[in-house]
């Protein structure tokens, strides 16, 4: 009696067991292990950065080093070369060194890579210091463009104050590529103030779906799904956020995923294991790292 009456106590209150099995597992780990092998330039680069975010850094940083020695004067792929070595690297310092260059590409206003170097500071999480604030508040005052709204972006990384209303206030310019840009960089962004959220989820409602152009609205909402406040305004966000992992363009799908590699929940992996046939790579390698980062939420929360 008292063995079958431990035996319901253990079934009532064990914990659910994990979408993500060992199968899944491997199949997510072995896909963006494919993907880095045999990919080149900036898928490659994503394949990379799932892999050192699923903690499985082997080669990583030898295969970018080579890459670095081959391919150090092209434009813009050198930005991802060491972005991928910034996040490889196995000091405080030598992550400041590949940092300080990517730097000095934002800095120098003739660079063609420029735009890419301030999207890689703003992923990064670099924090503007008095050396360099007045440059990223320059670019910042340039109007609408992806260049203001990722030097806005590194100014919400630094806590300026209002940095994230300056940042959402982008989601209202008339050029779609500044407003795509804006949510982009809002979704990584730590905390947004109750102000910047309602700017936010007013964009969302203000926001068209076009087919066209799916991967504005699907930044929007992504961004919406990591920040909203309250479960009934997250559930909203994330059924589009389904939508567009379900049915979106490309970009729209790597999207979504991205959203939930960050929010994500184990009843989001059967969807994402379906995209491991999709046509596109980058799509597969965002699924890939979707699935391992809720894996990984679910093992640190045990």
């Amino acid at each position: 009696m008292a063995a079958a009456f431990i035996a319901l106590v253990f079934l009532l209150f064990a914990p659910a067991p994990s979408p993500v099995d060992e199968g899944v597992r491997q199949r997510a780990s072995q896909l963006l292990r494919t993907a880095f092998e045999r990919e080149q330039q900036w898928t490659r680069v994503h394949a990379a950065e799932a892999l050192l975010a699923a903690g499985d850094s082997d080669g990583v940083r030898a295969a970018f080093e080579r890459e670095l020695a081959v391919k150090s004067n092209e434009r813009p792929y050198r930005i991802g070369i060491w972005r991928v070595l910034a996040q490889a690297a196995r000091s405080a310092d030598a992550r400041e060194g590949w940092v300080k260059q990517i730097l000095d590409s934002f800095l120098d206003v003739e660079a063609p890579d420029r735009l890419h170097a301030s999207e890689t500071l703003g992923k990064l999480g670099y924090k503007a210091t008095s050396d360099d604030r007045d440059d990223f508040e320059l670019a910042a005052k340039t109007g609408s463009g992806p260049l203001a709204a990722n030097a806005r972006w590194v100014l919400a990384n630094s806590g300026r104050p209002q940095a994230d209303l300056r940042l959402v206030e982008l989601l209202a310019s008339d050029d779609a590529a500044t407003r795509a840009t804006a949510a982009y960089a809002v979704r990584f962004v730590t905390k947004l103030s109750p102000a910047a959220w309602g700017k936010l989820f007013g964009a969302v409602r203000k926001e068209p779906d076009v087919p066209a152009s799916d991967i504005v609205r699907a930044s929007l909402v992504s961004a919406a799904f990591v920040h909203a406040p309250v479960e009934q305004q997250k559930a909203m966000m994330k059924a589009e956020v389904l939508k567009y992992a379900r049915t979106g363009s490309a970009d729209a799908k790597a999207e979504a995923c991205a959203a939930l590699a960050m929010q994500g929940q184990d009843e989001d992996v059967p969807l994402l294991v379906s995209l491991f046939d999709d046509g596109s790579t980058d799509v597969r390698i965002a699924a890939a790292n979707a699935i391992l980062q809720i894996d990984r939420r679910r093992v640190k929360g045990r």
